[in-house]
């Protein structure tokens, strides 16, 4: 129909029109028209004279003149984009009461369905995915007793245990809901890439029937397999290095504590962890050298790559495994026929391929990170690593600079290749940058092919005779203990991320323009480096930064002054305090974390990281939501607490927080006094389950902020600034202040009466407030809306 294209761009528009057609909301059919309306175009056009083509058709020729006479590229392109569009509606069709989600918050039902898949087992708590069959809503007070047949999944928070399996009959009581979503994490979007709409928080579980005669008997095989599996690494291993082997092996990390867990994803080593394209590349260079030497060459690939297929099955391979999985067989099949993989080309082609079977892969993390990094090996690697061995030779002898060229670049310039396509993504979903990755790396990566072959020695014969599996488990077991403690040693050193804060999606695209911009047209920067009218604009473009950070710097230096700051974060007071002498205290946090740390980045310098002091002074939810991740990317000194840490889910996650981040907590105490610095204090007046009241001094000025809890008797004379933050505000006729600060907007009858004829500014109307002193005059000033 069409002359050949290059598969890259025909891949690329696809998965293009994917995300087009998640954000438009046509019909597939619709979409599956404009397709073929480009193929039939297409087949027309083949038939004219060129010379008789239009002139737009010329012009618009000039695209894929390299692939066609007749310039049909465009419209081939078109419709791999209206086709990308039309897979994604398709896959995503309109509700009916057929669908389980049609009955999202609709009171209380029961379910009748399947378990999908063996229980996701946590430490706490199971997850439970159902395949549902049937589903009767309640009326009223009664108990739900017609049963209709309807299709969907979804999934139940069961307690730990219980011993569930694949295709258990299962019937549910309670509340089907949508999945839950916040500012920092959609839950309901991660399930519904999964193909789960619907969520039953709590219910009544009951067993219908035992699961061997309802599902897949291939499926029911393999999950036991997995569960045999999962069992002897358990025996065989201690942990937790027990836990480590079954991430590495067969993809269950959920025993591995939290702590170990934070360790992996600080030091940038969590690739480890998780099945991905390092260990499937090592499973590949395994079977293919054992199976060879077998079978022979030819049948040696063939059984290698149905090996890597079954493991993939195995282990219920996630779109980066199953990613990972293709790339290997392909490259295994590829060397049998004496072809160059091309790598770009066969990454493009296996996303496409495999978006095509499941449109909601492209929205998985793991995904991406998969995907970029890979990109970033083909793309970088061997550059960076031909780049190295250049240098070597001109400082070494030839022998030498190439056995230094291998280990060098397999163990750091092929992180720093995956780092660069991947360094955006993690900015986006973690909030920071691991530049420890660049030293753990080399050391954690060399003993992991020893670490899985030596493991799945011990795992296979444990399966048949675990004596002897235990021999090769301890074999094993020095070099997962070696990876534990290097991975632990490297997340203990002091912030081994860089916070980066939240990377706006302007900002990636930016970041991809330029990386991939120079990757294509690199060979031209010297000659427009050396253009003399580039010369003068890339010296101011370097000076106007320098100039930027600069001032940046010195608008952030201690000028003896001291400022309050309340930050617009919501309706939850916050508080900015920065002390004469430079230090910094938070008081309270708001809802959203991303909001708070967009405020606090304004008013920091580039290079500064931490606070001085924070101050929890209410444990509701929207008042410290933010708090957990908050300190771990501005990780304060100390902690002023005020309330009960076990009063509320938040306080509860703040307080364990705090505790893995091991930062001191002080309980607030009624006459309490900090030293902010530079003559600066902080006094606790009252302390209550509401909140707290605090008085800030600096020579003559004086701030109380009241944040839900009144002060306790009388305070001692007038004040210059008054927070209002929630709480009693009877008696404050005295204390007759200059200006008034509320968050969000004053709605409460009485404080408005009370704050009558006072100076008042508002979050709600003004944005940000800041109060600067010398402790003697103050000016103030708002943020312009």
């Amino acid at each position: 129909m069409f002359p050949p294209l290059p598969l890259l761009w025909l891949s690329l528009t696809f998965l293009a029109g994917i995300l087009l057609g998640s954000g438009l909301a046509w019909s597939g059919w619709g979409w599956s028209g404009l397709a073929v309306g480009c193929v039939l175009a297409g087949l027309t056009l083949r038939r004219l004279d060129p010379t008789r083509a239009s002139r737009w058709l010329e012009r618009a020729s000039r695209l894929g003149r390299a692939w066609s006479p007749l310039g049909l590229a465009p419209l081939a392109l078109l419709a791999a984009v209206f086709a990308g569009a039309a897979r994604f509606q398709f896959a995503h069709p309109p509700l009916t009461p057929s669908d389980l989600a049609w009955y999202n918050d609709r009171g209380l039902a029961s379910v009748r369905g399947l378990l999908a898949a063996p229980p996701d087992e946590r430490d706490r708590y199971s997850l439970l995915t159902v395949q549902v069959q049937e589903l009767a809503v309640s009326e009223g007070d009664a108990h739900a007793t017609s049963f209709r047949p309807v299709r969907g999944r979804l999934i139940v928070r069961v307690p730990a245990g219980g011993d569930w399996r694949y295709a258990d009959r299962v019937e549910l009581t309670g509340l089907v809901i949508s999945p839950p979503e916040n500012e920092d994490f959609s839950y309901r979007d991660y399930l519904a890439h999964k193909g789960i709409l619907s969520y039953l928080p709590y219910g009544q579980v009951r067993r219908l029937a035992r699961g061997s005669a309802n599902g897949s008997p291939v499926a029911a095989a393999l999950y036991a397999l997995r569960e045999q599996a999962l069992a002897a690494v358990g025996r065989m291993f201690p942990a937790p290095e027990s836990a480590l082997m079954a991430g590495i092996l067969l993809g269950n990390d959920n025993a591995l504590p939290a702590p170990v867990v934070k360790a992996f994803q600080d030091t940038g080593t969590a690739h480890i962890i998780a099945i991905s394209g390092f260990n499937i590349s090592i499973l590949a260079g395994l079977f293919t050298r054992q199976f060879s030497r077998i079978l022979g060459r030819a049948r040696g690939a063939l059984a290698a790559a149905a090996a890597i297929a079954f493991y993939v099955a195995l282990v219920g391979g996630g779109a980066a495994v199953i990613r990972a999985a293709i790339m290997g067989v392909i490259g295994i099949l590829g060397q049998q026929v004496g072809r160059r993989q091309m790598g770009v080309n066969t990454l493009a082609a296996t996303s496409a391929v495999m978006c095509l079977f499941n449109p909601d892969w492209l929205w998985e993390v793991s995904f991406q990170l998969s995907f970029f990094a890979t990109l970033g090996l083909v793309l970088y690697a061997e550059p960076l690593q031909t780049g190295f061995l250049s240098l070597a030779r001109r400082l070494l002898p030839e022998s030498a600079a190439r056995r230094l060229a291998g280990p060098v670049g397999e163990y750091v310039l092929f992180t720093m290749a995956a780092q660069a396509t991947t360094l955006p993504l993690m900015a986006v979903y973690f909030g920071g940058v691991s530049w420890v990755a660049f030293l753990a790396n080399p050391l954690v990566l060399p003993p992991q092919p020893a670490v899985m072959q030596l493991g799945g020695l011990a795992v296979l014969l444990g399966l048949i005779f675990e004596p002897v599996g235990q021999v090769a488990a301890w074999l094993a077991w020095p070099f997962a203990a070696y990876t534990l403690r290097v991975v632990e040693w490297f997340g203990a050193i002091p912030h081994p991320t860089w916070d980066v804060g939240s990377a706006s999606a302007s900002l990636v695209g930016l970041y991809y323009a330029l990386l991939f911009g120079l990757t294509l047209f690199h060979k031209r920067i010297p000659a427009l480096l050396r253009s003399a009218a580039l010369r003068p604009a890339l010296l101011l473009g370097i000076l106007g930064a320098l100039a930027v950070l600069v001032w940046q710097a010195g608008l952030a230096a201690p000028d003896g002054r001291l400022r309050l700051t309340l930050l617009d974060t919501g309706s939850a007071e916050t508080l900015l305090i920065q002390t004469p002498t430079g230090r910094r205290a938070l008081i309270g946090g708001g809802p959203s974390a991303s909001r708070l740390a967009a405020e606090l980045d304004r008013r920091k310098p580039f290079f500064a990281r931490g606070l001085d002091l924070l101050v929890v002074a209410r444990t509701q939810a929207e008042a410290i939501d933010s708090l957990p991740r908050t300190v771990e990317r501005y990780r304060p000194a100390w902690v002023l607490w005020s309330g009960d840490p076990d009063a509320t889910r938040a306080a509860r996650s703040l307080d364990e927080t705090l505790l893995d981040e091991e930062i001191p907590v002080v309980p607030a105490e009624v006459g309490q006094a900090v030293d902010l610095g530079g003559g600066a204090k902080l006094r606790v007046v009252s302390v209550g389950k509401e909140g707290v009241s605090l008085l800030v001094e600096y020579d003559r000025f004086r701030a109380l902020l009241i944040i839900g809890e009144p002060p306790k008797g009388e305070v001692d004379g007038p004040v210059t600034a008054l927070l209002l933050g929630g709480g009693a505000v009877e008696g404050l006729e005295e204390l007759r202040p200059r200006v008034v600060l509320v968050s969000g907007k004053i709605e409460d009858p009485e404080a408005l009466e009370a704050v009558q004829g006072w100076p008042v500014l508002s979050t709600g109307q003004n944005g940000w407030i800041e109060i600067v002193t010398d402790g003697e005059g103050i000016w103030v000033e708002a943020e312009r809306r």
